[in-house]
């Protein structure tokens, strides 16, 4: 039975945990061999923070905790054809050469266009393709969802504008006269009462299928959070540095940089990164980089002398500084 003050209820926890015969394995090993010799108050609830801020089990281990972020669904569209997302299947049969499809979606209607492609395929030839066959007939979109990266989407989106020369004004082009049904300049009342009719049929169904993909994507939502869970992050959450351990020159594009050694809060010496001192100047403004630090003939806080150089790479240069 330890007393609620010795020691031992610090050094313990270590030595079975984070020992080679510890071995790190969690808390529930080293609580059951700590309990067969000895034994304090809050034993179980001292063993448990101590694995819990364990640093080399933070780095080296993965949660076995449900994925974090929710589920956060697209907004519903407004109007047919103003928002789509686009995608590609690939790796089919050869036929007639083609062996891509490109899928083209509509996210309120979900009429989609299936166009094949042959591979390779370049955004420009995808460009084509969907002016051809999608911007001709529902016109541009005002949104794009895929999976591409940005470089594919600029381009495309480049070969969208040389291939419709001047989308906008496409577009919005009004019709002539002789648009109408009756081939005159002017509508029949009786038209203009079935196209009415028609309006508010199409705007009531939109209605009912913009409730239905509401309710879809909620019952989507509900399942996938089941197996997630939500994680909120704080600046704080963010180590602190709290000394510079050594300075050095690092070469990269052709120049030499200055970058400092610096120990976090919370950590040992022995996981103190190198970092940029002006990147470190940036994100911590507050944090003095002991700039009197003089890297080219020593200073009050470094060794005199001239600077060494590694004898592993030349590309580095190395001075000892006493912080």
């Amino acid at each position: 039975m330890l007393a609620s003050d010795s020691p031992l209820r610090e050094v313990l926890p270590a030595e079975f945990h984070s020992s080679p015969t510890g071995s790190h394995a969690g808390y529930f090993i080293p609580y059951k061999r700590i309990s067969q010799n000895l034994f304090w108050k809050g034993l179980k609830g001292d063993v448990k923070r101590f694995v819990a801020g364990c640093v080399v089990c933070k780095i080296n281990k993965y949660e076995t905790l449900d994925p974090a972020g929710l589920l956060q669904p697209l907004p519903i569209p407004d109007r047919v054809w103003e928002d789509i997302s686009m995608n590609f299947i690939d790796g089919l049969p050869v036929s007639a050469g083609k062996t891509v499809i490109m899928v083209v979606v509509d996210r309120l209607s979900k009429y989609a266009h299936f166009n094949a492609l042959g591979h390779p395929y370049t955004a420009r030839v995808v460009a084509e393709v969907f002016v051809r066959d999608v911007s001709k007939l529902h016109g541009m979109p005002c949104s794009i969802v895929s999976d591409r990266d940005p470089i594919f989407i600029s381009n495309f989106l480049e070969g969208i504008f040389l291939a419709t020369g001047n989308p906008i004004e496409d577009e919005f082009r009004l019709p002539s006269s002789n648009g109408w049904p009756n081939g005159d300049s002017q509508p029949e009342l009786g038209d203009i009462f079935e196209v009415d009719k028609a309006l508010c049929e199409r705007d009531q169904l939109l209605r009912d299928l913009k409730d239905n993909l509401v309710m879809a994507q909620n019952c989507m939502k509900v399942q996938h959070d089941k197996h997630r869970t939500e994680r909120e992050f704080q600046v704080d959450d963010m180590p602190e540095p709290v000394a510079v351990l050594n300075y050095r020159w690092n070469r990269q594009s052709g120049r030499f940089i200055t970058e400092a050694l610096v120990q976090w809060a919370g950590l040992p010496t022995d996981e103190a990164t190198w970092l940029d001192c002006d990147d470190l100047r940036k994100r911590f403004p507050h944090f003095n980089l002991e700039d009197k630090v003089h890297l080219e003939g020593g200073g009050n806080d470094c060794n005199r002398g001239p600077a060494r150089r590694s004898r592993r790479s030349s590309r580095y240069a190395f001075i000892s500084c006493h912080v």
